[in-house]
This record gives structure tokens, sequence and C-alpha cells, in this order.
């Protein structure tokens, strides 16, 4: 069985190689693409108008995210798709019940990229945070610096920029 399925892999492997080749491509062209930041194909850089208004939602979206943390709101969140500010939400409750002694702070914001895809725009940052955790029993507190690589994917949405996806990547962290 185990040779069956190294056969297969091995056939899949050639079988879309050859679909690379015949249509010209190198099977990593995209990722090798994406790494070296040069335009790929159906990828085009956004208006520069349209550049800074995304840079806006995003900076709003993550004052309104340090706000809701603080109130213990995740309904102050502003510029999600509605099923995706959800989760914000339920993120906020928990966070708030967990660990009542959560505050954040966005240091500093560096917009690396942004690209769009049909109606999807695509926009990089670094994001510098400082996290303020208080011990509710000892009163101890702990402040973090944490450095996170972000992707944010933003869409007009009734006429309106909503966040619709983000993933996001500590880059560093730092205790003090």
């Amino acid at each position: 069985m185990k040779n069956f399925l190294k056969i297969l892999g091995i056939s899949l492997a050639v079988f879309f190689g050859i679909i690379y080749v015949e249509e010209g491509m190198n099977p990593l062209s995209h990722l090798i693409g994406f790494l070296k930041k040069t335009p790929i194909e159906g990828i085009q850089q956004p208006l520069p108008e349209i550049a800074n208004e995304l840079k806006e939602i995003i900076i709003k979206y993550n004052n309104s995210l340090v706000e809701a943390y603080e109130r213990g709101d995740g309904n102050l969140v502003q510029n999600m798709e509605k099923g995706f500010k959800q989760y914000t939400v339920n993120e906020v409750f928990f966070t708030r019940q967990n660990l009542p002694g959560f505050q954040s702070k966005l240091n500093d914001i560096k917009f690396f990229k942004m690209w769009v895809s049909g109606d999807i725009y695509t926009v990089g940052t670094r994001e510098d945070w400082k996290i303020l955790f208080t011990d509710p029993r000892t009163k101890e507190e702990r402040i973090r610096e944490e450095i996170y690589r972000v992707r944010y994917d933003i869409k007009k949405v009734e006429n309106k920029w909503r966040i619709i996806n983000f993933d996001s990547k500590k880059e560093k962290e730092g205790n003090k």
C-alpha cells in the first residue's frame, strides 16, 4: 500500500509538472514571484487613493480593537464583515472573561505590501503591539512587546470597505 501511495504521489507530481511545462510555466513561479515581491499575473497594485483608504480602514480597525478590549465589548470593532466580526466579538468576550487585566496598545504600524486580485484587496502590515496583563489575584503587571506580520483581505461590501479576513504571524516577542 505504501508503494502504491508513493507511485501515485510521484505520478501526480509529474502530471502537474507536465501541465506547467506545456503552459510554459515553472510550477513554483507563483510562489517565487510572491517571495520576490514582484507582480504576479492577475494581481495588481491598488490605485494610490484606494491604498490610502485601505490604510485608514486598518488603522481604524486596530484602534477600535484596542477600545473593544478595554471596554470588553467586541461590538465596538469597526470595519469588519458581519460574519467575521462575530469571531472578534467572541474573542473579546473570551479574553475579557479569562484575562480581566488584559490591555493592548498599537505602538506602530508599517504598511509594506498591497495588491488587488478581483474584488479583494490584500494589505500586508508589520504591527508593533504592547500588551499589558495584570494578574487579578496578585495584581502583578506583565508587559510584553509583540511584533506581528498581518495580512488583511478587504472588500467593498454594500459600498463600504470591510475586512473580510486576516492572518497574523508573530514575528517577535519580548517580556519586560
